[in-house]
């Protein structure tokens, strides 16, 4: 029901919930002390025996809520007679009389009125006139506690107390000092106490952070007034004692707020236990007797209104440039819903792609690993093939070998051969002498040609002890061989060319004889005629001579 965790209903044992109701109980004595003629006897004076029974019908509630809040609830519209004995009676009973039924309906619209008015003065949900007539401890003590702390806390704000524009810290607003929760304001006032006091401590709560009791020792002495500085000997001597000892320096808080007037609400239990709505109470009790904090001055209230309007211009241009960066972020926004969409599509489409590529691959994998043990299988029937191959060459290599062998001595024999048979074919040829000398021989006085070689002595025949020698000397000896070839074949031009010009030589012989002859004949033939038989005569002795 609550806005604040730390106030919430507490689930805490029965002797805590006997704590709260009397706590209640004495707020709402203290708030009808000067007023209760319309209330007694019948509603006050309020205790932990008569807490629920008398909340029972409404009318107690509804001047709660109205001390909270004036006129929030029209008590004229109420039943004011209701015979709250029947109620109690109502609950034990299956069966209700008339009388009871009767007293029911006139409480339970007395609580619709005090429900639906009491959400306009805290925050009440979830709640019935049925969990009031039920006495459900619980929910009744969660309504109870939101109208006690908004009571408490309905002066706690700046327009209530202009003194706490102090609260104000450095770089900050009044406007956001207004806007600070009452409970927020108190925290601040607070932990402005304990900032005075010289410490470092602050409070963020009105739980865990007041159980070991330092935090009231320094706020009790920032706010006990002059009249009152006999305590702060009393708060000085508290503060000697361990912080171990919570329960002993709790009871001396107490007994130092007695003296100030403002013990209510909290216990030792409450102190050292962390109870955060009892502690709150304290806390504002404390803060409505001794605020103990005083106007500034004209100078510093000027400075604080120069510093609020210097604030509220710098508020103003960094609220133009938050909707500035707004509209940035909003566009960078857009931009990033639109990249993200690209990026969710390139990522599926990626995904996609990998997946089926992922499944293609595997397939691949599959058939790879099924080929390469089918090619393992083959490489080891081609291994053993190899190795039977391998086996047949190096025996075909072997008898290469000999067989090259022999073929090599064969060779060397045949090129022995030819060399023997060149070198008779030399001599023989060296024996017959050369064209030139038959040619003189023969037509005598013929003069041997210039540059005629003589024959050259035959060399022996070398012995050869290798192949590879042998195919050396058969090429050394057949260059000799076309070598002579060669010079005889020069020698035989030169003779063919004497041979030419002896030729000519003699058809020139001849010519000029056939001249002579001609004109011989002629000449006798003028001198001599004869008859044409004895003119045939000469012809053929002509041809005779020639």
């Amino acid at each position: 029901m609550s806005q604040h965790p730390q106030l919430s209903p507490p689930k805490d044992s029965k002797e805590n919930l006997d704590r709260e109701v009397d706590a209640f109980a004495e707020h709402i004595r203290n708030l009808f002390a000067d007023n209760s003629e319309h209330l007694t006897p019948k509603y006050l004076p309020i205790s932990r025996d008569n807490f629920f029974s008398n909340l029972q019908d409404g009318v107690l509630l509804a001047h709660v809520i109205n001390a909270v809040k004036g006129n929030t609830v029209n008590i004229s519209k109420l039943n004011l007679h209701v015979d709250t004995s029947l109620l109690s009676a109502t609950a034990s009973n299956d069966k209700n009389s008339p009388e009871q039924t009767k007293a029911v309906l006139e409480a339970t619209n007395n609580l619709n009125i005090c429900m639906e008015a009491a959400k306009g003065v805290a925050h009440i949900v979830n709640l019935g006139a049925q969990d009031f007539l039920a006495k459900k401890p619980d929910l009744v003590l969660g309504v109870m506690w939101q109208l006690i702390r908004a009571h408490l806390l309905s002066d706690i704000n700046v327009p209530s107390h202009p003194e706490l524009i102090r609260l104000l810290e450095p770089g900050e607003s009044l406007t956001h000092l207004i806007s600070l929760t009452n409970e927020g304001v108190l925290l601040r006032w607070f932990n402005y106490h304990l900032s005075r006091a010289g410490t470092d401590r602050r409070v963020q709560n009105f739980g865990k952070d007041v159980a070991d009791g330092e935090a009231y020792i320094l706020l009790l002495k920032q706010v006990l007034p002059w009249s009152k500085r006999s305590v702060s000997d009393d708060l000085a001597e508290i503060a000697t004692i361990p912080v171990e000892d919570r329960e002993a320096r709790a009871r001396g808080i107490l007994s130092a707020a007695e003296k100030l007037g403002v013990r209510k609400f909290v216990t030792v239990s409450d102190i050292v236990g962390g109870q955060a709505r009892l502690n709150l109470a304290f806390v504002a009790t404390v803060f409505s007797k001794y605020i103990a904090i005083h106007l500034p001055t004209e100078d510093e209230a000027r400075a604080a209104t120069i510093r609020s309007e210097r604030l509220e211009a710098d508020n103003a241009t960094y609220r133009a440039k938050i909707i500035e960066l707004e509209k940035s972020v909003l566009s960078l926004s857009r931009d990033l819903d639109t990249q993200r969409q690209l990026y969710e599509t390139t990522v599926t489409t990626f995904e996609s792609k990998v997946s089926a590529e992922t499944t293609s691959f595997q397939r691949s994998i599959d058939d790879l690993r099924m080929e390469k043990q089918h090619e393992s299988e083959e490489y080891a029937e081609k291994l053993h093939d190899l190795s039977a191959r391998f086996a047949a060459l190096k025996d075909d290599q072997a008898t290469a070998t000999s067989t090259q062998q022999a073929i090599r001595t064969l060779v060397g024999d045949k090129l022995g051969a030819v060399r023997s048979t060149l070198r008779d074919h030399v001599i023989a040829v060296r024996a017959q002498g050369n064209l030139a000398a038959k040619l003189g021989k023969l037509l005598g006085g013929i003069p041997a040609p210039a540059g005629t070689i003589e024959a050259t002595p035959v060399a022996p025949i070398r012995e050869a002890s290798s192949l590879e020698q042998e195919l050396d000397f058969l090429s050394s000896d057949l260059q000799d061989f076309v070598k002579e070839i060669l010079d005889e074949n020069r020698e035989n031009k030169n003779v063919i060319h004497i041979l030419a010009e002896r030729a000519a030589q003699n058809e020139k012989i001849n010519s000029l004889l056939g001249d002579k002859i001609k004109l011989y004949t002629e000449h006798q033939i003028a001198l001599n005629p004869v008859k044409e038989k004895k003119q045939e005569r000469p012809k053929e002795f002509v041809k005779l001579k020639s």
